[in-house]
């Protein structure tokens, strides 16, 4: 799990999980695993909420995708003998 202190982090810089997953086009459910897995940063607000900046979604967002990328190329199925 990533968590990071808020210190030096205007609020108006952060988004909702349900900001995040519509600006991602993902789920909500996909952005909690994502944090889980601590593939993306996210701050903790109080004892329940989580916030996340804009720059760490795109970030992780690429390198997800990358890697899902380069998993795809490696699993390509060989041509049909004929």
């Amino acid at each position: 799990m990533v968590v990071v202190e808020l210190r030096g982090v205007g609020m108006s810089e952060l988004l909702t999980v349900d900001q995040a997953a519509d600006y991602l086009g993902v789920s909500r459910p996909t952005i909690y695993r994502w944090m889980r897995k601590g593939l993306v940063t996210y701050y903790a607000v109080g004892s329940v909420r989580r916030r996340l900046r804009r720059e760490d979604l795109d970030a992780a967002y690429l390198r997800i995708e990358a890697n899902r990328a380069s998993a795809d190329a490696s699993h390509t199925e060989p041509p049909p003998v004929m």
